[in-house]
């Protein structure tokens, strides 16, 4: 005669075998369950910031109803956009940029404390033509190699002509 038997439980499937086991050797604390629950938040294909923020949220909620300590606002704010970026990074986007999952951090964070989002940053072209010339040894003005798009002789030419033109018209 088992142990179960002796209990007077009978297990007829696996998954009475499994919810026995559990109640036996696994006994959870709801507030381990909460705890769980909110460090499984994970962002997936078909999430968008806005779906993450609402399950971020909930889980919180749910971490406070069972009575769990408040968290300050900045650790709320880090673990998210930890947990958003990460995911991000890892495990969603994986062909973007640096630049889009650092904005989509700051976005993370400002939804997370309840702030409007900021404008997306945009480098000023100057800093794009070198970060373009850089990557592909060309300028982004002429195509042509050796030169970046700020000291570019086509771009000087074209500026030198209007200059001329500009001097005939006087």
């Amino acid at each position: 005669m088992s142990a179960l038997a002796a209990k007077g439980i009978s297990i007829s499937t696996m998954a009475q075998f499994w919810e026995c086991y559990q109640a036996e050797f696994l006994p959870v604390s709801p507030k381990f369950d909460a705890y769980g629950r909110f460090n499984r938040i994970r962002m997936s294909q078909q999430m968008s910031v806005a779906t993450f923020t609402e399950a971020f949220r909930e889980a919180y909620n749910g971490l406070l109803a069972i009575g769990a300590p408040t968290l300050p606002d900045e650790f709320l704010a880090y673990t998210y956009v930890h947990k958003l970026s990460d995911d991000i990074r890892r495990k969603v986007f994986q062909a973007v940029s640096g630049h889009k999952v650092t904005w989509a951090a700051v976005e993370a964070k400002a939804l997370a404390i309840g702030a409007v989002a900021p404008a997306p940053y945009a480098p000023p072209p100057a800093k794009v033509n070198a970060m373009h010339s850089a990557i592909h040894g060309r300028c982004w003005n002429c195509h042509e190699h050796g030169h970046k798009a700020v000291d570019c002789p086509a771009k000087k030419k074209e500026a030198g002509k209007a200059d001329e033109e500009g001097e005939e018209h006087k």
